[in-house]
């Protein structure tokens, strides 16, 4: 009927649909098809909604970071150019928290402290919300424990008011993995619990992200059996097609397995994680697993090989200028060389 407006709104659409089944291939073959209609009836506002939800879907499907910053930009650039405040804040905060995924610290801060007040200003609460928890990341990383405690409180309270039961587990999953580093178990576990039990209440589903943070806090509490299983259920529930969740879950249980003094099926496991890693742009989960990896060597008693692990480790965390990760590899470098 010669309606491109209308065929370019049901590619996107379909691109959403592609997303929810998290088939990351057809949702970006799906967008290409309506920026493209967009772009010949010089749709500018559909153009921008496009490029928004491309960057979402990359970010969100684990695809490459870059292209997501890319796609945020240019979303950002439109809607700036339309006057539209609200895209300008929701592509903001998105943008942040992508480039802090990639380890992007120092340019991450900076995106997040402007799209913080944006967010406030045009009345977006959800993108105020993923602007606090950028923030509370970076609190984090960076070794200023009062103030990530103080953001995640902040964005958890903002989620309760929003009613949205999935950001909220994954801010208290979040928060605890905080209490986790330092060293506050029992708080660690009663968030990672509560968090668990608001996902399946509301999503119901077993959230495989949570089982992996849960099976961190029982080894670090010494409770092995309870790890050991929490990280198989994880692994075992992580998609197929989700190559870097795969990665850092066989990190968790490749911790598992050295405590459990099971060496080789540790080392499998850390050297089919690192495979997939090493190609990507996760630069934070590449550093973290290299750090585990080098952690569960000197479990195994292996101290010379644990040693260039984490000296990596800990480079790549000072290129990050995260001080907090930097601090604690330091530290077991120390007790390797004694």
């Amino acid at each position: 009927i010669g309606r491109d407006d209308l065929l370019a709104r049901a590619w996107l659409n379909r691109a959403f649909a592609e997303y929810e089944r998290e088939r990351l291939q057809p949702a970006e073959e799906a967008l290409s098809r309506a920026l493209e209609l967009f772009g010949k009836r010089g749709d500018r506002q559909g153009e921008a909604d496009g490029l928004e939800v491309l960057g979402r879907i990359i970010e969100g499907l684990r695809g490459k970071l870059s292209k997501a910053q890319i796609a945020y930009r240019k979303a950002f650039d439109l809607y700036r150019a339309l006057g539209d405040g609200q895209g300008m804040a929701r592509t903001m905060a998105r943008l942040g928290r992508c480039v802090l995924t990639g380890g992007g610290l120092r340019d991450a801060r900076q995106i997040l402290v402007e799209a913080l007040p944006l967010a406030r200003q045009h009345h977006e609460r959800i993108s105020e919300t993923n602007s606090l928890m950028g923030l509370a990341v970076l609190a984090h990383l960076t070794g200023d424990a009062p103030e990530a405690i103080r953001l995640h409180q902040e964005a958890i309270a903002m989620m309760q008011e929003l009613g949205d039961p999935a950001g909220l587990a994954g801010i208290r999953r979040h928060l605890g993995m905080h209490y986790l580093r330092q060293g506050r178990l029992d708080e660690a576990e009663r968030e990672m619990q509560s968090a668990r039990a608001v996902y399946r209440e509301h999503v119901q589903a077993e959230p495989v992200f949570i089982l992996r943070s849960l099976a961190e806090v029982y080894l670090a509490k010494g409770d092995l059996l309870t790890a050991a299983d929490y990280a198989e259920q994880a692994l075992a529930g992580v998609d197929a097609a989700d190559d870097i969740s795969k990665a850092t879950h066989e990190a968790t249980l490749g911790k598992v397995r050295a405590v459990q003094g099971r060496g080789e099926e540790a080392e499998a496991l850390f050297q089919r994680s690192l495979e997939i890693l090493e190609g990507s742009e996760y630069r934070i989960d590449l550093a973290i697993t290299l750090m585990k990896y080098g952690e569960a060597l000197l479990l195994l008693d292996q101290p010379q090989r644990a040693r260039p692990l984490l000296e990596r480790a800990r480079t790549l965390f000072a290129e990050m200028e995260a001080t907090q990760f930097v601090s604690e590899i330091g530290t077991r470098l120390e007790m390797v060389a004694t």
